[in-house]
């Protein structure tokens, strides 16, 4: 089976809610169809029944779950920066 197609897909994202597509077949049956995130699957993806045919868009640093897989800068709470505001004020006294 050849295929001939087209694939347009937006610049990598960090929202992981949204994608816009485009995907165009060639030749005999000309042929054009959207892309929305309902046609994304995730890495590791199971498929339960049936078959899936894919194509890998953006892989690496640029995929989403590598641009949404960062660090928080603080992992402390109000209370625990108010009590470290409150030492820094006794101990200069």
């Amino acid at each position: 089976m050849e295929l001939e197609l087209s694939i347009y897909a937006e610049k990598p994202q960090k929202d992981i809610h949204s994608f816009i597509g485009k995907y165009t077949s060639h030749g005999q049956s000309h042929q054009e169809e959207t892309l929305d995130i309902e046609n994304t699957m995730w890495a590791n993806t199971v498929v339960a029944s049936g078959t899936a045919i894919g194509i890998i868009i953006y892989s690496g640093p640029e995929c989403r779950a590598n641009m949404n897989n960062s660090t928080p800068r603080w992992k402390f709470g109000l209370i625990d920066m108010e009590v470290n505001n409150l030492t820094k004020v006794l101990w200069h006294k």
